[in-house]
């Protein structure tokens, strides 16, 4: 049962992690354009366009990151450390 959720977890996350989310979106585009579908295309190709414009020139990753840095403290005081997990 492991191996079987394993091998579904594998090819799930191959279609919802973003980086490859962003190249089905391309193909599903390329598919649009094969099958004469212009507009269809040319809306999918242009919000593409604009979302990879936006993650390069906006610090996504900064601001996404900025709760998680900010939530602890950066050198905590340790008063008694019995072990390290």
């Amino acid at each position: 049962m492991d191996s079987i959720f394993f091998i579904i977890s594998k090819a799930v996350w191959f279609f919802v992690s973003p980086d490859n989310l962003l190249l089905v979106w391309f193909i599903v585009a390329l598919f649009f354009l094969w099958r004469n579908k212009f507009v269809w295309a040319k809306r999918l190709l242009f919000s593409l366009a604009i979302l990879l414009i936006v993650i390069g020139f906006l610090p996504i990753g900064g601001w996404l990151l900025y709760p998680l840095e900010t939530h602890y403290e950066a050198n905590p005081q340790l008063d008694k450390v019995d072990g390290i997990i």
